[in-house]
């Protein structure tokens, strides 16, 4: 096949794979907004009086961006150096929640949903609007300042004065074994590695025929650099430079394979 066109439709999907071992680290199947910028690095050879007679190309770069239409843990997992956790019996996290409660007609006592871990030193009265009307601490006895509760046990005894309707918030910490999570790390980065992204195409002048455009980034480095964007219109934006394999006595900075799928 010796095709010189052909028509893009879409990028199927970018992988990540360890240029030690092989290993996949990390896939994304929802790009969009795709981009490759090429850029050539020069200098400029000048006359007596400044003026430009010569310039000489000293290197290129390369960089790919582009943007996961869904926010993907396992991509933000390897931006911030860290690795997606997958929660089980073996591997429990202790989790964060507050917990709100519209008190009923007995509102002296609530029981929470989860069983807490340590102390819990502070409740809240909360407002209609949502602010906090007041703070109540952990004390011995329950009165019009201090509410009780005993480590580890769900229920919690209120303070004096509180009616139906009132709204409290209990924010304590709880052991859960199933979910995932990524941390970001003060002292760990991404990765680099070899990036394969594969773009879906057609023959211009065959629809039928359906071709593969793919792009191989022989050095690539997944930046730590990004912006998450938690609304619903937002998506996940990552870049990957291409750099040059110092090594590679061809100086490859990326490939493009263009075949029959």
């Amino acid at each position: 096949m010796d095709i010189n066109n052909f028509a893009i439709d879409r990028v199927i999907n970018g992988t990540m794979f360890s240029k030690t071992n092989g290993e996949l680290l990390w896939r994304v199947t929802q790009v969009t907004n795709p981009s490759l910028n090429c850029a050539t690095e020069t200098t400029d050879i000048v006359d007596a009086i400044g003026t430009p007679i010569m310039t000489l190309d000293r290197a290129k770069t390369a960089e790919f961006s582009g943007e996961n239409s869904l926010f993907d843990l396992g991509l933000a997992a390897a931006q911030l150096g860290s690795t997606k956790e997958i929660m089980s019996s073996e591997k429990k996290q202790i989790v964060p929640i507050n917990e709100e409660f519209v008190l009923g007609e007995d509102a002296t006592t609530i029981t929470l949903s989860k069983t807490p871990v340590g102390a819990i030193p502070f409740i809240y009265l909360i407002k209609a609007d949502s602010s906090v009307a007041e703070k109540y601490k952990k004390g011995s006895e329950a009165n019009a300042t201090d509410f009780t509760h005993t480590d580890k046990q769900t229920s919690i005894k209120l303070p004096t004065g509180l009616k139906a309707g009132m709204k409290i918030c209990v924010p304590y910490s709880y052991e859960r074994e199933d979910g995932v999570s990524v941390t970001n790390y003060g002292n760990k980065f991404p990765k680099a590695g070899r990036f394969l992204l594969d773009v879906l195409g057609y023959d211009i002048c065959n629809q039928e025929h359906i071709v593969h455009a793919l792009v191989e980034f022989h050095n690539a480095k997944l930046t730590g650099d990004v912006d998450f964007n938690f609304t619903t219109e937002g998506t996940h934006p990552f870049t990957i430079k291409c750099l040059q394999d110092y090594c590679d006595a061809n100086k490859r900075l990326f490939t493009i394979y263009v075949i029959d799928e």
